[in-house]
């Protein structure tokens, strides 16, 4: 479960630049280097935006690369492994995924809890589950082998959310996740164990 998040002020508005964060194993099938060429092409726009990305990994090396090469060390940050990404994420606007295939998506519940909205590419289990498209977040389609028709689609999404009301989407971010909630998985198990109980 995640904690409770009874105290997140979610009329706070969509920052100037809009920082993005994503969390994950720093590895190929994350696609990650798909988000930071999607960041650098709404930065070539003129839109400010920053971009966060926390975790270790064999790619560090060529993300480094690729960031290096856009000109994009000002605004895009490698930064490393955290154990404490709940504490990070109110400085966040919203979490982005570049993954095509994902597990249950534990840090995407952990983003929406602390009401990220979630951007991610359409896939299926964790994306499809949590994310209720235009809702608490964005879902785009994605071609195996495309890569630049799959940054083209994060680029929209993160369009999508520059666009969007973003009270709103916050609001409906943590509406979303009140199951996963420590309270309701808490009140969960006392009714299995009361059920248990022989008089």
């Amino acid at each position: 479960g995640v904690r409770d998040q009874p105290t997140i002020d979610l009329t706070t508005p969509l920052g100037k630049p809009v920082k993005l964060i994503t969390a994950s194993r720093l590895a190929a099938e994350k696609n990650i280097n798909l988000i930071i060429r999607a960041v650098a092409a709404v930065q070539d726009e003129g839109i400010p935006i920053e971009l966060a990305v926390y975790g270790e990994g064999g790619q560090q090396a060529d993300l480094e690369k690729e960031v290096k090469e856009l000109h994009a060390a000002d605004y895009i940050k490698l930064a490393g492994q955290s154990t404490h990404l709940e504490d990070l994420y109110p400085q966040y606007d919203a979490f982005v995924s570049g993954s095509f295939s994902e597990g249950f998506g534990l840090t995407f519940i952990e983003a929406l809890n602390a009401a990220l909205p979630v951007i991610s590419l359409d896939a299926r289990f964790g994306a499809q589950e949590l994310i209720d498209d235009g809702v608490n977040g964005f879902l785009q389609p994605f071609k195996r082998g495309d890569e630049a028709y799959n940054v083209d689609q994060l680029k929209i999404a993160i369009h999508r959310l520059l666009d969007a009301n973003y009270a709103q989407l916050r609001k409906n971010t943590q509406q979303s996740v009140k199951q996963y909630q420590d309270h309701v998985n808490a009140e969960k198990w006392k009714v299995l164990i009361d059920e248990l109980r022989v008089d």
